[in-house]
């Protein structure tokens, strides 16, 4: 009984990985994800130049091996900490990605960059739920 329940375990990550490959495979099929292609993916489009600094430094901190590509491995390890990361691991991740310089430190800039591309995202997000109401 104990060996039922650890392979149906198991046959459900297997089943979960085998759905995010295609997925994957789907969206990018040279199995290399650009930063193109990225955004593409979470449909950002007409970005300021901070907002797009930004999703370059989010690309960045997924892209593990620093070869300009997100891989499908790359790609398992993010979903993985956005969908089953503790807490800990999530805020390290947000610290790493709001530290744009790697200096161990959020300053200043980095904390007015956050600022401003939140608010720049809140603000086109309130316009497209008007332009819907229309």
């Amino acid at each position: 009984m104990g060996n039922s329940s650890g392979s149906s375990v198991e046959e459900l990550q297997a089943c979960e990985s085998h759905q995010w490959y295609r997925k994957f495979m789907s969206e990018c099929p040279s199995g290399l994800l650009t930063f193109y292609e990225f955004k593409q993916f979470f449909g950002l489009r007409n970005l300021s130049d901070t907002s797009d600094a930004y999703v370059k430094t989010m690309f960045a901190t997924f892209d593990m091996n620093d070869d300009g590509f997100i891989d499908f491995m790359e790609y398992v390890a993010a979903l993985s900490l956005v969908l089953k990361g503790g807490v800990q691991q999530k805020l390290r991740w947000y610290f790493k990605l709001y530290d744009i310089d790697g200096s161990g430190c959020i300053d200043r800039d980095e904390l007015l960059l956050i600022i401003k591309v939140s608010l720049a995202s809140h603000a086109k997000l309130d316009l497209e739920i008007c332009d819907r109401r229309r």
